[in-house]
């Protein structure tokens, strides 16, 4: 293969768009995995982890090598002699490939910080801006557990590489964007470099406490979940084609959304002789009628003295696969009472939004629109998960029993504060287990359908958001 084309994805490793360092990701595995490209592709990885400036790149560089299969990685005393900047995720992609710990992290971190520190102003501007407000979050609660100064030290960490390195000190990378959409309160899925010091700022700070506080590994490796760039698994996950059996009911719920229920109606319906049928959809309504748009219908689970007229939206269940670091293997338990709201009339929903831990922030754009998994009160006992390249698979003694697919429609990493990206996804239930699940948990099914639409009077104006919501019985 030509040395400019292996540069080029390298090069994309560290690409602004999540979603071109996942591909370029893809791209490399693939090459690692063939006899002829492989020399050529680990020589260039290699080369790219001992130039990286920080233990993120490092990182982006193993897990390459993690999605590669067992025979097409390179020897451990080779990897481990090129890495410059241990860390405890880089030792948790080496167990994973290797079956023991990559080098020594503990030390890999700065002395704790003069009494006459100041965390830099910039710093604490940006900090939720460049990286996910889960970081902040994790480290306030570790300070407020352990009372230890967890953000004093993150913000020094981050001194000693913004010093080391000289990555610019960039804001919101708001010019990605088109003028009127920024104006109009849209962000974007965007990596710059300072996202790549905040999170190596936030796995040194999580060695310091290990090597000074006394915090137990584990702990510290089960907060450094939150910057996994990607997992075997969801890696696989590619985009399929728009549903067929959708049609453009989306398009003519933004044109006329008084019509709404009837025809959410007809879409299920539409689909009551499939096979598997859609339980929970979340789809963009094609650019050309609503450039900035969503449909969304979910199916519940209500008890009998049900009698609302608004359901929650499918609940959030935090999937745990630590210990795999692979999304695969037995479909996680949500108990019934666990995932139904307790009011009167208790309502649950068919399929949870289920958030793997960890999941890969390359592959944000995904669990940014959500991951709707049918959930294991409607399943059989023993149903098994499954990634392949068209999405997450149920099975059950060899058969599908549910499936969660995405598509794009004219994807962008743009979208409406409060929406997603153009973004769409769909998971199923097996027709049978429906009526099976209703009789056994003593339910009836209720749906909810919702449309919103991003609307503005003109370019000079922020956008507001139109949205109605109706629930029917089935």
């Amino acid at each position: 293969m030509e040395r400019e084309s292996l540069e080029l994805l390298i090069a994309r490793l560290s690409w602004p768009v999540p979603v071109v360092r996942w591909r370029a990701a893809r791209a490399l595995r693939d090459l690692l995995n063939s006899q002829e490209t492989r020399l050529d592709a680990t020589h260039m990885l290699l080369r790219s982890i001992a130039a990286a400036r920080c233990e993120t790149e490092c990182c982006a560089g193993l897990t390459v090598f993690l999605m590669a299969e067992s025979h097409a990685r390179p020897a451990l005393e080779a990897l481990r002699d090129t890495l410059r900047y241990p860390s405890i995720l880089a030792s948790l992609l080496f167990r994973h490939m290797y079956g023991e710990d990559g080098p020594d992290w503990e030390s890999s971190h700065s002395a704790f910080p003069s009494v006459y520190f100041e965390p830099e102003p910039f710093f604490i501007e940006h900090r939720t801006a460049h990286v996910p407000p889960i970081l902040s979050t994790n480290l306030r609660r570790l300070e407020r557990h352990a009372n230890r100064p967890f953000m004093r030290q993150w913000a020094f960490e981050w001194q000693t590489l913004q010093d080391k390195t000289g990555v610019p000190r960039s804001s919101y990378p708001h010019y990605f964007g088109r003028v009127d959409d920024v104006k109009g309160g849209f962000v974007g899925q965007y990596i710059r470099g300072q996202g790549e010091l905040y999170r190596s700022a936030y796995l040194r700070t999580l060695a310091y406490a290990v090597d000074h506080w006394e915090m137990p590994r584990h702990i510290a490796e089960h907060y450094a979940m939150d910057v996994v760039p990607a997992v075997p698994g969801l890696f696989e996950i590619d985009p399929v084609p728009r549903p067929v059996w959708l049609g453009d009911i989306p398009e003519r719920c933004a044109t006329s959304p008084g019509d709404l229920e009837q025809l959410a109606r007809q879409l299920i319906d539409a689909t009551r002789e499939l096979k598997l049928r859609p339980m929970s959809l979340i789809s963009p309504i094609v650019a050309d009628v609503a450039e900035h748009g969503e449909f969304t219908i979910t199916a519940h689970l209500v008890a009998d003295d049900y009698s609302g007229d608004e359901l929650y939206d499918n609940k959030m269940e935090i999937a745990d696969f630590e210990a795999a670091f692979n999304i695969e293997g037995d479909r996680p338990e949500t108990p019934l009472d666990t995932y139904s709201d307790q009011r009167k009339g208790s309502a649950a929903p068919v399929c949870t939004s289920m958030l793997p831990k960890p999941y890969g922030y390359w592959q944000s754009h995904y669990f940014a629109t959500g991951l709707p998994v049918a959930a294991s009160y409607v399943l059989p006992m023993g149903t098994r998960m499954r990634c392949t390249r068209g999405g997450v698979e149920l099975l059950h003694a060899g058969r599908f029993v549910g499936t969660t697919s995405y598509w794009h429609d004219r994807w962008s990493p743009e979208y409406p504060r409060e929406g997603n990206t153009r973004c769409g996804v769909y998971s199923t239930l097996e027709a049978t287990l429906l009526p099976d699940a209703l009789k056994r948990l003593g339910r009836r099914l209720v749906w909810k359908a919702s449309m919103r639409l991003w609307q503005r009077a003109s370019t000079l104006d922020e956008f507001e958001v139109f949205e109605k919501t109706v629930v029917f019985g089935d």
